[in-house]
């Protein structure tokens, strides 16, 4: 996988845990205190984000770093594969 596939692949998440919350970019960007366009580059994949960020945006939307990462066709399954790993740990 190149490294612009891995950023676009967050920049989707991001985006997908941020709607799941009903966040829009300038309040997520308020309540981990940054730009609400540093928001926007991450989730169109221009930007990448520090281990720190990760970590503040896992907070925001209480939900594991490696939600992150799941491979896009997971998302109509999300919900139940998460709730099956969340019974396991």
């Amino acid at each position: 996988m190149k490294e612009s596939d891995i950023r676009k692949l967050l920049g989707y998440n991001l985006k997908r845990l941020r709607k799941q919350k009903k966040l829009s970019q300038m309040k997520l960007a308020e309540n981990v205190g940054m730009a609400f366009t540093f928001i926007s580059d991450i989730e169109t994949g221009k930007k990448w984000i520090s281990p720190e960020t990760l970590e503040k945006f896992s907070n925001e939307l209480s939900v594991a770093p490696y939600q992150f990462f799941l491979p896009m066709e997971f998302d109509s399954l999300s919900d139940k594969i998460l709730t099956v790993l969340q019974m396991k740990f």
